[in-house]
């Protein structure tokens, strides 16, 4: 969507959510939106985004080229396929890229190479971590327009029939977060961020069986609300 954007695509930008088969270099692809629900209508990119309308999605992907994902990707040194799934996450990233993605949009266009603490060998000193370089990769007021479009995630007003996919913890939230969700037969994560923090929060199985306990599907994103009321709560003179 960020691309879309580039593009000349807006929030408004409407394509219809209905049961849809791609016919793609004389290959048949039929994506499914989760649990078969569509709104069998015209639809903005505001509420896809907030829905995760997956027809939607790969209909943008290739009315812009699907080229414009991969050389997205290829700006934070993630190489994929050209495949028209690539528009539904199909690339493969650890789950801390994935949030330096999402962090990047936080910062307005600007990337910072993820740094991790691995031990803390005392409890009497303040340890700081020194940010080798920051690289201006994304256009700023895109970038805005995607946090602001993120933070539909939770916005139970939107309308139309399917609930946004942060619903269950919209009302339990202390502070303003762009958030984004994701959900398949074998994994479940959550990336959500405000200006100050950035979370990334994924379940499933290692060796990548189904993933059908309900409460490790729901985890992510509960676990996100409680970090993100307890980060939001320990700075709220900041916030």
């Amino acid at each position: 969507y960020y691309e879309a954007l580039n593009y000349g695509m807006s929030s408004i930008s409407k394509f219809k959510s209905e049961e849809t088969i791609f016919y793609i270099n004389k290959k048949v692809y039929e994506p499914k939106n989760f649990n078969n629900k569509y709104e069998n209508k015209k639809i903005t990119m505001a509420y896809a985004l907030a829905t995760s309308d997956n027809i939607y999605a790969v209909k943008t992907h290739l009315y812009i080229g699907s080229n414009k994902l991969i050389s997205f990707l290829n700006k934070f040194d993630v190489e994929s396929q050209n495949y028209p799934s690539l528009a539904l996450g199909t690339a493969e990233m650890s789950l801390l890229k994935l949030t330096s993605i999402y962090n990047t949009f936080s910062r307005l266009g600007v990337y910072s190479d993820p740094k991790t603490i691995n031990y803390i060998n005392s409890n009497n000193k303040r340890y700081s971590i020194k940010i080798e370089k920051d690289i201006k990769l994304l256009n700023s007021s895109t970038s805005f327009i995607i946090n602001e479009l993120l933070t539909n995630t939770f916005d139970t007003n939107l309308g139309g029939s399917i609930n946004v996919t942060g619903y269950s913890i919209a009302d339990k939230l202390n502070v303003k977060a762009s958030a984004k969700t994701g959900l398949t037969d074998y994994d479940s994560y959550m990336i959500g961020y405000t200006p100050i923090y950035s979370v990334g929060i994924w379940t499933g199985n290692i060796d990548n069986s189904l993933h059908t306990d309900t409460f490790s599907k729901n985890f992510p994103k509960q676990a996100f609300l409680h970090i993100i009321n307890y980060l939001s709560e320990e700075n709220k003179n900041i916030w």
